[in-house]
């Protein structure tokens, strides 16, 4: 993705970690101001990682990472799987998995899957919501487990608040 800045024309993974020190740096100068700023810049950086940036065919659309059943990696190009749609653009699922990290997993080399979208899970394949079966490496399996099991507990624990 290219973005104009001040007139320049520069690359969205430059936009990304411009914004992530500009985040940093906001929050290591606000530290002294109160506790009311530092909520917000907390704020601002989970609201970035709850979207993704998508660049299609010069088109800039910005998706929630919550509606993403999970993310595919096709050569150099990345396919976004959401419930009725299929976005196709390109990006690494590496900086995919480090920007979306605690609510998606990388069960395959291929495949980011999105944990609650998860209905059930063997030792070789997870199903997912829209049905479709991915696999599962017999490397992160083990991992794949801890997360779902941690996963599941965080969201008891929020509907259990949600009812208090």
């Amino acid at each position: 993705m290219l973005t104009k800045i001040n007139e320049k024309v520069i690359s969205s993974d430059i936009v990304y970690k411009i914004r992530i020190s500009f985040l940093k740096s906001a929050k290591e100068s606000v530290c002294g101001h109160g506790r009311r700023k530092i909520r917000g810049i907390r704020k601002l950086e989970t609201a970035a990682k709850e979207i993704i940036v998508v660049n299609q065919n010069g088109k800039i659309r910005y998706i929630a990472a919550k509606s993403v059943i999970y993310i595919e990696s096709y050569g150099r190009k990345v396919l976004l799987h959401l419930e009725n749609e299929v976005i196709e653009y390109y990006a690494k699922i590496s900086q995919l998995e480090a920007q979306l990290e605690p609510g998606f997993f990388r069960v395959h080399r291929a495949y980011l899957v999105n944990l609650g979208c998860v209905l059930n899970y063997s030792k070789r394949e997870a199903k997912m919501r829209n049905q479709d079966l991915l696999l599962i490496s017999k490397y992160r399996f083990a991992q794949f487990q801890k997360a779902m099991r941690k996963y599941a507990e965080n969201a008891c624990k929020m509907t259990e608040e949600r009812l208090k």
